[in-house]
């Protein structure tokens, strides 16, 4: 075990659970951008992704991303009706 914690720390400069952390995270980001998860609350996607607190949820994202998730979700609505206008 102590061997892959070393290994995801040499190749990817982070701990098991930081990547695990990072890539639930990732995958929230790609949710709240999908139009097909509109109908999805903030905290229905945050807990699908194993994130037991709506409030945990917002501030990791939020460090992480620099807005909030729900800013995020408005402006990648926006995003997708500009280039459909265009």
């Amino acid at each position: 075990m102590r061997s892959l914690h070393r290994a995801f720390q040499d190749e990817l400069g982070c701990s098991v659970s930081e990547y695990i952390w990072q890539r639930r995270l990732s995958r929230c980001a790609e949710d709240l951008r999908n139009h097909e998860q509109a109908h999805r609350s903030l905290t229905e996607i945050a807990y699908a992704w194993g994130y037991g607190s709506s409030s945990h949820f917002s501030r990791h994202f939020k460090s992480t991303f620099g807005m909030s998730p729900r800013l995020f979700r408005e402006t990648a609505s926006d995003a997708r009706v500009k280039s459909t206008a265009a």
